[in-house]
């Protein structure tokens, strides 16, 4: 058994104008103080400790930066999200980018970037199953979301 496990998925949120970059993620981890049972909501609230903002309406996203937080794109579409700790939490991920996704990141300068649980990334992952959008909508009303806008730029190779 992994102790943890990390899900992303880039897409385009086209539910305001003009459409803007997403990465969605969710991840569990091991929770030492709860004897090393699972916590689906580890992402989540790491996340939500290190700026990004809890988020119920998805219709009133703010798109100010958020400070510390810093998104990297490779000459080969790999990702590297760097946030407020030592480590990034992702390192040149190949997260297969949706064809338009890095210019609309540029377009805007910044990508919105999705945490939290119950979303279903793993079981998407497997079966690609519809329905992120109402995913996202129903762990927002819910609480169990949180987001921010990240600065993004394109490293030359």
């Amino acid at each position: 058994m992994r102790d943890r496990e990390l899900h992303a998925q880039a897409g385009v949120w086209c539910h305001r104008e003009p459409c803007v970059a997403v990465l969605v993620m969710e991840g569990e981890a091991a929770d030492r103080s709860n004897g090393g049972a699972i916590a689906a909501d580890a992402l989540y609230r790491v996340a939500l400790a290190h700026g990004l903002r809890l988020t119920t309406d998805l219709d009133h996203l703010a798109l100010q930066p958020l400070v510390g937080w810093r998104m990297l794109i490779d000459g080969n579409r790999r990702v590297t999200l760097r946030w407020p700790r030592f480590q990034p939490l992702l390192d040149q991920a190949p997260l297969g980018l949706p064809t338009g996704w890095v210019r609309l990141a540029l377009a805007r300068q910044v990508v919105l970037v999705f945490a939290g649980y119950g979303l279903g990334l793993h079981e998407q992952a497997r079966t690609a199953a519809p329905g992120l959008d109402r995913r996202l909508r129903c762990a927002a009303e819910v609480g169990a979301l949180a987001a921010g806008a990240v600065t993004v730029s394109v490293l030359e190779s």
